[in-house]
């Protein structure tokens, strides 16, 4: 095909490729010039765990207060959800502004150092609940993992009906960037400029 294009336009092309993520995977013979492996530079996808691929893509943000409600409180726009008993809520400075799927109010669990925390509301365009009821050591300032190596990116992916390369794209600019390597951050960036 590549010949009868090029013969048909007069020119060689410089770079030849078709290989996307499955194809560099499974088909080396697809290769040619370049490949496109998209999500699998993540360590995430279908056959990332094949080649020994490991997720190194992580969300987290951090709990910035926690308020105790009584039974019966309706929690967020909408009041999708209501405490049915005292229930101790953060709220965590991540919502849909920053990538959070509305989709997933009132589904998912977040990860705290305790173990998950389920999600509760309609998650609001600058923050998001959880509730931190049975983690009494979380508090302010604990880190919350929304997405990485203790919370799967595909288990949100499902709960919303998409895939994770949507989660990872959705990320917005105004997220902070840590670039980590052997455990230190070695580089900082914020995309979003004023």
């Amino acid at each position: 095909m590549i010949a009868g294009v090029e013969e048909r336009i007069g020119r060689k092309f410089a770079l030849r490729h078709c290989a996307n993520t499955g194809a560099v995977a499974r088909y080396p013979e697809t290769f040619l010039d370049m490949v496109r492996p998209g999500l699998l530079l993540y360590g995430y996808g279908d056959f990332a765990a094949e080649l020994g691929l490991k997720p190194v893509m992580a969300l987290k943000t951090n709990v910035s207060t926690i308020k105790i409600y009584p039974a019966g409180t309706a929690i967020s726009y909408g009041g999708i959800y209501k405490t049915t008993h005292t229930e101790r809520i953060g709220v965590l400075p991540y919502g849909y502004a920053d990538g959070f799927f509305r989709c997933l109010s009132n589904r998912c669990s977040l990860m705290t150092a305790d173990g998950p925390a389920p999600q509760r509301g309609k998650i609001c365009m600058d923050m998001c609940m959880i509730d931190l009821t049975d983690k009494p050591d979380v508090g302010i300032g604990s880190e919350i993992e929304i997405f990485g190596p203790h919370n799967p990116i595909e288990t949100m992916a499902q709960l919303a009906g998409t895939i994770p390369y949507e989660l990872t794209c959705a990320v917005s600019k105004r997220v902070p960037r840590h670039y980590i390597r052997g455990g230190e951050i070695i580089e900082e960036e914020l995309m979003l400029r004023m």
